[in-house]
């Protein structure tokens, strides 16, 4: 059995760092247990539930909730109240630990393992059990509701949509600012893009999502959808975009990999981009 017992960050790094456990737990028939999503387990139909189509999945310690939050609390200390447990701590490693390890899928099958550290990963099961998960984490219909009356609209005035993913907030101090671009680096691109599918004969419209207000007068020149929404709202129309951009963050990388959408991610704000830049996920 394996536990997690490190809180990582937002929706979207909880939902990747999950999925990597959660394929690798389907691969080799362990019991999961991660405790981070309570706060939105109401967002997706399985952790609503807690029924993971009966793989031993499971967002909660025990059944009853307030105990899950007094465990939560002090999970910090759960390797004293379980001895035997082995501790797997990688927080300052430095670099990925591979989960196909035999001696990591060993102890996970046979052993207690508690785990602390982000970069737990196994691309190689994400990969091949990547609709299962997608299923998993499908939106409750009301976010999906939402969803489908968005694209419904944007489908029917054009061909191709392109999500651009404009982070704020955080990004000012994260990594020294290097990633916090303003909004003309966005715009550059964007116009550049706009030309690209302008010359192949095809309308374009660009879906923007921001954890900050958006100056909307600035892309006045282009199709634009920009709105405050909640932000399963915007995550989940961000993979029904045609192409995805924006700077590092698993906001996109989650919504390029639920939607199976080519995404660009923007490091340097003097690159140049064209449609040939996006990639899949996996390539």
């Amino acid at each position: 059995m394996v536990t997690i017992t490190d809180r990582n960050g937002q929706l979207c790094n909880r939902l990747y760092h999950f999925s990597f456990f959660i394929a690798n737990a389907i691969e080799y028939d362990y019991k999961l247990i991660y405790p981070y999503l309570d706060e939105y387990r109401t967002f997706f139909e399985s952790t609503k539930t807690n029924w993971f189509d009966g793989y031993p999945v499971s967002i909660k310690v025990t059944n009853f909730r307030l105990f899950n939050r007094l465990i939560l609390k002090y999970i910090s200390q759960l390797e004293k109240i379980l001895p035997k447990a082995i501790v797997l701590d990688i927080s300052s490693m430095g670099t990925e630990f591979d989960m196909n390890s035999g001696e990591y899928v060993e102890k996970a099958k046979n052993k207690t393992i508690l785990t602390k550290g982000w970069e737990f990963r196994d691309e190689k099961n994400l990969k091949k059990h990547s609709e299962t998960l997608r299923h998993f984490f499908t939106p409750v219909d009301g976010y999906k509701h939402i969803v489908r009356q968005i694209f419904l609209n944007l489908r029917s005035q054009f061909d191709c949509i392109i999500g651009v993913h404009i982070r704020k907030g955080d990004y000012r101090g994260w990594e020294g600012g290097k990633y916090f671009f303003s909004d003309e680096v966005y715009l550059n691109r964007m116009e550049g893009l706009n030309r690209e599918v302008t010359e192949q004969g095809k309308t374009c419209c660009f879906f923007i999502c921001s954890n900050e207000a958006v100056n909307q007068t600035l892309f006045a020149n282009l199709n634009t959808n920009i709105e405050q929404r909640h932000a399963m709202v915007d995550l989940y129309c961000l993979a029904e975009c045609d192409y995805i951009m924006g700077p590092p963050s698993t906001f996109s990388f989650w919504a390029s990999f639920y939607g199976n959408k080519p995404i660009h991610t923007i490091k340097n704000m003097n690159e140049a981009i064209a449609l040939d830049a996006f990639s899949h996920y996996y390539k």
